[in-house]
């Protein structure tokens, strides 16, 4: 979907080397706007980093989205239990750290 304008929100780390999520705001002059949810990997220095996934979710999925999520004050407590959860299961953790989904496909900017 060709936008105007983007602004990246945020950026958020992966527990894999070389992988992040990128959460952009794209706008159009026809003021319709959405949300992508970028998976990106990292080339090197000459490649930089580039986009494997990109998720679209539009203004009235977010809405949805934000009600699946909970309210904001509970994320916090969902946080916690995910590390005590973690800390029980670390042999299952462990077991499964080496088996990640890879999509391979290139989106040219």
């Amino acid at each position: 979907m060709k936008t105007d304008y983007e602004s990246i929100i945020q950026t958020i780390d992966s527990p894999v080397e070389g992988e992040r999520t990128v959460v952009v705001a794209c706008f159009k002059v026809n003021n319709q706007s959405h949300l992508e949810l970028r998976t990106q990997s990292y080339g090197g220095d000459h490649a930089g980093w580039f986009t494997q996934n990109t998720t679209s979710i539009s203004a009235n999925q977010v809405s949805a989205l934000r009600a699946a999520l909970g309210i904001g004050s509970a994320l916090p407590e969902m946080i916690q239990q995910a590390k005590i959860d973690e800390k029980v299961s670390k042999k299952q953790v462990q077991a499964d750290e080496n088996c990640h989904l890879k999509i391979w496909q290139a989106e040219s900017a």
